[in-house]
């Protein structure tokens, strides 16, 4: 018997040409074979091809198989001419996904007893641009048995899963689900199988981000500018949660091959206050839209209305309460005055939640998404966006002794201290309407503790009013104790049940109480699902 064999090794190269091939001249009892295997990624032709002429017994094989991901041409084929006693096997299989073409296929002619068989499977997600044929031919007179054989083997319909799962590096087998939404709020597909790593953080006040790594496997074109991922959190204690409140749009779609001839596709998101910096403040600098006194509260959804909604004065700037709504005034936040002419809505809101903030009330807001829809609601927070857990029974204690936070720093600052405050209103010289303001329990502590500091709000010509600009002065003098630290995630202290983004807690370090709210929080979910989890704790001071 003689036996021809080759088992060629070929290495990852784009846009190889692989061909083995042998002829074979016997006269009786040979077998051919002729295979290979190759791994690579994209724009790949693979053939494996041979011919044979024999008199009797004669066995012929050529096989192929590839694992590849797109744009790849895989071909098996085989031809033989012999008389009989003779079989004919052409076979190949791939797994691929998008834009391959998978050909199984085999000539023969004989007279008798003849098996002639060409067969392919594919494995994968027949998506996009996938050709799949099996085909065979054959010239002979009698007993001829011939069989064409092709197969897909197809996943079952997406259901929802969740990507992770017990054992993944969460606690307390924590899970999560990615969804797809269209710029109109429709759902498209889950995400979940194509998931290779996962990271987002959002910041009170402030536009987040998520960015996300998919398998090549997964189709591009669902991806598109503004279409919305929705990212939600289970845990067996805290059931299935929305992510921060938050509905990120699609900005940036990244295509990434390492030099390994790994490819990946990275999709940037922002989360929905990205919506507040795409307006101005449209009005001149004089116009009650620019020029504003009133509760802070009130005077960002005042801004709100007059950029996006019903008070637009610029009707095309109005979008409808089917995507946007506003809530009623309800003045909780401390009087001011702001000028914002031209600047972006979102830096208009942050001003105004600074001076609050100056004034003694910290003040948030978020356009917060309904359950289902693209449909936000501008809303307003004093105090905290999240939950209050310094008081009743949610309350855990936090601080380092407690092991759920890690580095820390605490700063006791009081070098732009004033402790007695000049406020000069309307009029001019000795006409002029003046206030004061002094905290004695630290302008009398020694013959130079006092720190005077002058207020012009030449245009206040009520003294009331002018007291307050004093004393509002006088509340942003006093001493910072400045503390900020990382939030540590615990068996004990789970995020998303003991403590979550925006919440108001109290930190006990040294000698200190401090209140403090979780100002941010980043996730970061492996390949394997493993999950990292850093929150930052800030004080009010």
């Amino acid at each position: 018997m003689s036996i021809f064999r080759r088992r060629p090794y070929v290495p990852y190269t784009k846009r190889r040409t692989f061909v083995p091939s042998r002829v074979a001249s016997s006269l009786a009892d040979s077998t051919f074979t002729a295979s290979a295997s190759i791994a690579t990624q994209t724009d790949t032709t693979f053939t494996a091809s041979a011919s044979t002429f024999g008199f009797t017994n004669v066995a012929f094989t050529a096989s192929a198989s590839i694992a590849t991901q797109k744009n790849t041409t895989l071909t098996a084929s085989a031809s033989i001419a012999t008389q009989r006693d003779s079989t004919l096997t052409a076979s190949a299989s791939s797994a691929n996904l998008i834009s391959s073409t998978l050909t199984a296929s085999a000539s023969i002619a004989g007279r008798s007893d003849v098996t002639l068989t060409a067969s392919a499977s594919l494995v994968g997600i027949a998506t996009a641009n996938t050709t799949f044929t099996a085909s065979a031919s054959t010239s002979g007179d009698s007993i001829l048995s011939f069989t064409a054989v092709a197969s897909i083997s197809l996943p079952q319909p997406v259901t929802p899963t969740f990507f992770g799962g017990a054992g993944n590096g969460g606690i307390g087998g924590t899970t999560y689900d990615f969804w797809l939404f269209d710029r109109f709020g429709n759902v498209i597909r889950t995400l979940n199988a194509d998931v290779l790593s996962a990271t987002y953080v959002r910041v009170v006040n402030d536009v987040g981000s998520l960015t996300m790594t998919f398998s090549p496997r997964i189709d591009p074109n669902v991806f598109k500018r503004d279409y919305g991922i929705r990212v939600y959190r289970k845990t067996a204690r805290g059931g299935t949660q929305l992510e921060m409140d938050a509905h990120w749009f699609i900005r940036t779609i990244r295509y990434v091959r390492t030099d390994d001839g790994v490819d990946t596709i990275e999709v940037g998101c922002v989360c929905q206050n990205h919506i507040l910096r795409r307006r101005i403040v449209a009005y001149n600098a004089e116009s009650s839209q620019s020029k504003k006194t009133d509760n802070a509260d009130d005077m960002m959804r005042a801004v709100i209305r007059e950029n996006f909604s019903s008070s637009a004065t610029d009707t095309a700037r109005r979008v409808g309460s089917l995507y946007l709504t506003v809530g009623a005034d309800r003045a909780l936040g401390p009087s001011i005055s702001q000028n914002f002419e031209r600047k972006t809505v979102i830096d208009a809101l942050r001003n105004i939640a600074q001076a609050s903030f100056e004034s003694g009330t910290p003040l948030y807001f978020d356009m917060v998404p309904a359950s289902d829809a693209l449909q936000f609601d501008f809303s307003t927070f004093i105090g905290q966006r999240g939950s209050d857990r310094t008081t009743g029974s949610s309350v855990v204690p936090i601080g380092p002794q407690f092991r759920n936070v890690g580095a820390y720093s605490l700063t006791e600052d009081a070098n732009d201290e004033a402790n007695f405050i000049y406020a000069g209103g309307e009029g001019q010289e000795g006409l002029r309407l003046i206030a004061t303001a002094e905290d004695t329990s630290r302008s009398q502590i020694g013959p130079f503790s006092r720190i005077e500091r002058w207020v012009d709000a030449k245009s206040t010509n009520n003294t009331n009013a002018l007291t307050a600009e004093a004393r509002s002065a006088l509340y942003a003098g006093r001493p910072r104790i400045i503390f900020e630290g990382r939030i540590l995630n615990t068996d004990l202290f789970q995020y998303g049940i003991d403590w979550g983004w925006a919440d108001r807690v109290t930190v006990s370090v040294r000698n200190f109480e401090l209140e403090c709210r979780v100002i941010g929080v980043q996730i970061s979910l492996g390949a394997n699902g493993e999950e990292k989890i850093d929150g930052v704790l800030k004080n009010d001071e």
